[in-house]
């Protein structure tokens, strides 16, 4: 067919296989394909997959628009955002006026609050919004009120300096969030979907031609990356999203 289809399954029954017998009968005429949810798996896949088409992660095709944009490999830093919220505390420090702890604790919760709305896609200036988002995923904020007043800061510098440094979340977040899109494909094949954060099926979705479709294998039972944001509801929404049929 020509549009979204959901595979839904359980433990062990086969879903990837299921993916890559898809693969064969498609192969590459239509410019597809395989999105592995890590590294290890997209390698170990490849040779599984017809000639000529490849198996990537999001993080990967993420990070190739970036340097599309920015015209250059940008340092990836594990500690960048620490480093920015660190910055934007020290900036502020003569008008917070805080203890060695209390500046701690704001580090630690422009940090947390950051990583939220990037993978929620939530603008951090809708702060009811956003203090749901932590409710809902039971982030633990001290001193919210001031934190997020942080975050349109540090998203703007995160923007600003993407040619210089990112963390990994900024894979993802940055082409999603700014429309720099990653190269187009007629036909996606998705893996352990029910795993995808709200960011993440946006970039899935700018990384789709006009007429093209995806085919999402999820596992209802098998929702394990809440700490990563991803949503419970996750496989309803990507149908809702993209009006799939479901098998």
């Amino acid at each position: 067919g020509q549009k979204h289809l959901v595979v839904a399954a359980g433990p062990g029954s086969g879903k990837t296989t299921t993916l890559i017998e898809a693969a064969k009968l498609i192969g590459n005429k239509e410019g597809a394909i395989f999105l592995a949810f890590n590294k290890h798996i997209a390698t170990e896949l490849q040779d599984r997959l017809p000639q000529g088409m490849t198996a990537s992660t999001l993080h990967s095709l993420g990070l190739k628009a970036i340097m599309a944009k920015v015209g250059k490999f940008p340092k990836i830093e594990g500690k960048y955002h620490r480093d920015l919220a660190q910055d934007w505390v020290m900036k502020n420090q003569d008008k917070l006026q805080l203890t060695g702890e209390e500046w701690r604790d704001l580090v630690d919760s422009i940090i947390k609050l950051t990583r939220v709305c990037q993978m929620t896609m939530t603008d951090p200036r809708n702060k009811t919004a956003v203090k749901q988002q932590t409710y809902h995923y039971g982030v633990e904020i001290d001193n919210f009120d001031t934190a997020i007043t942080a975050i349109p800061d540090i998203l703007s510098e995160i923007v600003t300096n993407a040619g210089n440094m990112i963390d990994f979340d900024d894979m993802i977040w940055l082409p999603a969030s700014q429309g720099w899109k990653p190269r187009q494909y007629s036909v996606i094949m998705a893996d352990e979907c029910q795993d995808f954060n709200a960011c993440q099926r946006a970039l899935v979705k700018m990384m789709l031609k006009p007429n093209g479709y995806a085919v999402w294998v999820v596992d209802r039972k098998q929702a394990l990356y809440g700490f990563a944001y991803a949503s419970v509801n996750s496989i309803d929404e990507i149908i809702e999203e993209t009006k799939a049929d479901e098998l």
